[in-house]
């Protein structure tokens, strides 16, 4: 994992989830699903809805994503706040793994 989640893979991740933010009125339930597919997260086995746990971030809430096609502006804005929490969990990860190569 170390070599995959580089500082170049965080800030596309970044990228990723602004486009996905100017786009919440019409998010599809799908295009949620494959960005937290995307941030290492995956379907877990409880619930009514889809949940996704991560499997780098233990310490990470259970994610639910509602199964219909169009998800609300609201919860698709909920979704991606949970989702910016994994970017910025990477974001130390990779500035923690630079600082132990530096020193």
């Amino acid at each position: 994992m170390d070599d995959i989640i580089t500082d170049k893979w965080v800030k596309g991740k970044r990228r990723k989830l602004e486009w996905l933010r100017g786009r919440t009125k019409d998010m599809r339930s799908r295009e949620l699903v494959a960005f937290a597919i995307s941030l290492y997260r995956k379907p877990g086995k409880h619930g009514k809805e889809k949940n996704f746990d991560s499997e780098h971030l233990p310490e990470s809430r259970s994610l639910s994503i509602p199964k219909s096609p169009k998800v609300k502006r609201f919860v698709a804005e909920n979704i991606l706040d949970q989702l910016e929490g994994d970017i910025f969990a990477f974001e130390e990860m990779v500035l923690t793994k630079k600082e132990k190569k530096e020193g």
